[in-house]
């Protein structure tokens, strides 16, 4: 026996819901695929050094225009990695410029020297 009235019309509802989640219901489905993109600044520097350096850097991103934290752990034998993590939120800095090379060299120089 078919059923009829209120339970027949939430069965519908219900399967037509199912199905369209899958992608089943005859209409494309609409897909959006969201690309990220996370840069890295990565520095190795005497451990003596590290504050400061670490200090330097973060001043001259922000002179850039990038908010970030360089966060500092132990490498071992008397030496800090400083790292930067870039998201897609950032301002793009291309690391590979002479020009930004050139700079970030002059602040680390000016760091660890004074």
């Amino acid at each position: 026996m078919a059923a009829s009235g209120p339970e027949d019309t939430s069965r519908t509802t219900l399967l037509r819901r199912l199905l369209s989640r899958r992608g089943w219901s005859g209409r494309p489905s609409l897909r959006v695929t969201k690309t990220t993109r996370t840069d890295r600044l990565n520095l190795t520097v005497a451990s003596a050094h590290a504050d400061d350096v670490r200090v330097a850097v973060e001043r001259w991103l922000l002179s850039r225009g990038i908010r970030t934290v360089v966060a500092v752990e132990d490498a071992g034998n008397g030496k800090s990695r400083l790292s930067a993590k870039f998201s897609d939120d950032d301002l793009r800095l291309d690391l590979t410029d002479d020009a930004v090379q050139a700079d970030l060299q002059a602040v680390l120089r000016t760091a660890t020297e004074g």
